[in-house]
C-alpha cells in the first residue's frame, strides 16, 4: 500500500512528561498557602490534563505558580518544584524535523504518481540525488514511468536541469529512451536542448544515435545550436536527412 505522508504535529505535552507535570502541579496545589499561588497552580493542573496543552504554557504556570506560593507561604520549598515544571517543558519540547516530510524517490519506486501529484512542493525532497547521482525525475524516466515523471514536473520546485553522475539531464534520458510524454513536459517547462553530458553529447545526439525519429523531430523544433555531431551519430538515413534539412534552414 502507498506510504502515507505524515505532517509535522504541533508541540504538545504527552506521555510521561504530561504525567510528571500533572503531579508537580498537584503538589503545588496541595502546598499552596496563598490565594494567588493556589489559583495559578490549580490552573496549571487543569491545563496539564488537556490534550493540547502546550509545553511553554505549562512552563510559565510552573514558574509563576511557584513564585506566588513561595511569597505567600514564606518558604522556598515550592520554588524548585515550579522550576522543575519549567525545565521539564523545555527539555521535552521536540525540535521541528529538518527532514523532508516525504521521499519522492520512494514514491517513484512505488509507481505512486497520484501521490506525487498531491504532495506539497519540497525542493530538497523533489531533487535529492540517489544512486548514480540520479534525482527522482531521472529515476522515473529510467524506470519508463512517464506518469511519475509528468507528476514530478507538475511541481515548479523540480529541477529540470538536474545532472546525474554521467552529466545527463532528464532531457538526455528522455530523448535516448524515446519517452515522448516526459519530453513534452520537459520542453514545456523550458528544458534546454543545448546541454552536454560528460561524453559531450546533447539530447539530440542521444536521440539520433538511438534512432528515435519522434524525439529528433521534437528537439529540432526547439532549434538546437549544434547539429553536426548528431548527423555523424545518426543510425538511420531518415534521421540523418531530417537533421541535415534542419541544418540547411539555419
Amino acid at each position: 500500500m502507498p506510504k502515507q505522508i505524515d505532517s509535522i504535529s504541533s508541540h504538545t505535552l504527552t506521555g510521561e512528561p504530561r504525567i510528571a507535570s500533572k503531579w508537580l502541579c498537584l503538589g503545588l496545589t496541595i502546598l499552596g498557602l496563598g490565594q494567588s499561588g493556589l489559583i495559578l497552580s490549580g490552573v496549571g493542573l487543569y491545563a496539564s490534563l488537556q490534550p493540547s496543552a502546550p509545553l511553554g504554557f505549562l512552563g510559565a504556570l510552573g514558574r509563576w505558580g511557584s513564585l506566588g506560593l513561595a511569597a505567600a507561604s514564606g518558604t522556598l520549598v515550592t520554588l524548585p518544584l515550579g522550576l522543575g515544571v519549567s525545565s521539564l517543558s523545555k527539555k521535552t519540547s521536540p525540535k521541528p524535523s529538518q527532514q523532508p516530510s516525504f521521499d519522492a524517490a520512494e514514491l517513484v519506486k512505488m509507481g505512486a504518481a497520484s501521490q506525487i501529484r498531491n504532495i506539497e512542493g519540497d525542493k530538497q525532497a523533489l531533487n535529492r540525488s540517489g544512486s548514480g547521482g540520479n534525482c527522482p525525475l531521472h529515476e522515473a524516466i529510467l524506470r519508463d514511468d512517464e506518469d511519475a515523471a509528468v507528476a514530478l514536473l507538475a511541481h515548479k520546485e523540480t529541477d529540470i536541469e538536474s545532472r546525474n553522475a554521467k552529466g545527463c539531464t532528464p532531457l538526455h534520458l528522455a530523448s535516448e529512451l524515446d519517452q515522448m510524454a516526459s519530453m513534452d513536459a520537459l520542453l514545456r517547462r523550458g528544458a534546454s536542448v543545448d546541454v552536454y553530458d560528460k561524453r559531450n553529447e546533447s539530447p539530440l545526439d542521444k536521440a539520433a544515435r538511438a534512432g528515435n525519429v519522434s524525439a529528433v523531430e521534437w528537439i529540432l523544433a526547439n532549434k538546437p545550436k549544434r547539429l553536426e555531431q548528431a548527423i555523424e551519430l545518426a543510425t538511420t538515413d531518415q534521421i540523418r536527412e531530417m537533421i541535415t534539412a534542419s541544418q540547411k534552414k539555419h
